[in-house]
């Protein structure tokens, strides 16, 4: 069984040995947000939650074993000018090495400099995730300098006599953790082109790896996959930024890895024109009752429930099994079934029971009108492991 953060430990969060942390500017919260979702994709098969600005780091990411990967994320708005990243890079490892009690987590430092290790190779660590065993001698050279820089730091805090001997402890305790790292756990990397005034240009590349994620996790054709990756990236960046602003002990703070795929099935839905409406229903829909359901179709999001979709489909192919292959004729007969789940419509204000019954008869067609497209998504996304 992973061991739990200890007590001891956790007081180290309550107050710092030193600031440690540079006070982020928006550019600085944005790029940690992507710097989540760059490692959310990365990890994808093997996490089940994330979380932005945690208790325990800039980037925690929850493992299905119970273990985590945590992350520093630092970031310079002229990487190409900055002299900083000895000092970045031990300021990242403090805090990883801080905070980490469990042998089995995984310890990364990530930036959107060029060099973070000033290791004189640009390339090293573009996109890579980079274990400390194959650094290259340099880089190596470099981060043991920073352990050993913040080892003499730490002595120092013992030694002197006006250190409290709060700090004095605290500072043996994370000297004791440096005595047990084993850098093997240490990965770096930094993502490239993420800096400067145009915020569409830097994070193309995040965009980029959303593209190849729904190409390659979710076996959407290209085209789909390009159409649909900037859209994914501002929700997903919303949430991830949104998430950093929550406090550490929210009981909303970790991000559930279903939360991040659901937006994926409520995409299609904007994909397939509200005038539908009049195939599915058999009373008379005006132009006022197709725009209140447009309205109410972008709080699908709010749903976030797999069960539901999963439960519509199993239905439909039941219903299949005794009936033409007829989406309408189904929804006519079965929208009912479903109307529990849609409670929280009863909150807007404005629409009446029709208006009502025509988004739930909206969303049912949405998804079977996807049918193959949300299978991918239930089989891509792996959601039965996150329930």
């Amino acid at each position: 069984m992973i061991d739990e953060i200890d007590k001891e430990m956790i007081e180290i969060y309550k107050e710092d040995i030193e600031d440690n942390d540079a006070s982020y500017a928006p550019f600085g919260f944005a790029f940690q947000a992507d710097a989540g979702i760059f490692l959310f994709i990365k990890h994808f098969s093997e996490i089940k939650s994330i979380s932005i600005e945690s208790k325990l780091q800039d980037i925690e990411l929850v493992k299905k074993s119970g273990e985590l990967i945590l992350a520093q994320a630092k970031s310079s708005q002229n990487p190409m000018k900055t002299n900083t990243e000895r000092g970045k890079l031990i300021d990242a490892l403090f805090s990883l090495i801080k905070c980490n009690n469990n042998k089995s987590d995984t310890l990364i430092y990530i930036s959107n400099l060029p060099d973070p290790l000033k290791s004189n190779d640009k390339n090293e660590f573009n996109l890579r995730e980079v274990n400390y065993k194959y650094l290259s001698t340099e880089a190596a050279s470099n981060v043991d300098a920073a352990i050993e820089t913040i080892k003499l730091k730490l002595n120092a805090k013992i030694n002197d006599a006006e250190t409290s001997s709060a700090i004095k402890n605290k500072s043996r305790i994370i000297l004791k953790h440096l005595d047990d790292l084993n850098k093997e756990k240490l990965y770096f990397i930094s993502i490239p082109k993420y800096y400067g005034d145009k915020e569409d240009e830097r994070t193309l590349e995040i965009i980029n790896h959303i593209q190849l994620f729904l190409s390659n996790e979710m076996k959407y054709m290209p085209s789909t996959a390009l159409s649909m990756s900037k859209q994914i990236y501002e929700i997903w960046h919303n949430i991830c930024y949104f998430d950093s602003t929550l406090d550490s002990k929210s009981d909303k703070k970790y991000i559930k890895k279903d939360e991040l795929i659901w937006p994926l099935i409520t995409l299609f839905n904007e994909r397939i024109n509200v005038t539908d409406l009049q195939k599915i229903v058999d009373e008379y829909i005006t132009i006022e009752t197709q725009d209140k359901v447009n309205y109410l179709s972008h709080d699908f999001i709010k749903l976030n429930d797999f069960e539901l979709v999963n439960k519509i489909l199993s239905s439909y192919e039941e219903y299949r099994k005794s009936n033409q292959n007829n989406i309408l004729d189904f929804i006519k007969d079965n929208w009912k079934n479903f109307e529990n789940s849609f409670n929280y419509l009863n909150n807007a204000n404005d629409f009446d029971s029709l208006d009502k019954k025509c988004a739930i008869m909206f969303f049912i067609y949405c998804i079977l009108q996807n049918y193959g497209n949300v299978q991918k998504i239930l089989r891509g996304g792996d959601i039965d492991e996150n329930n």
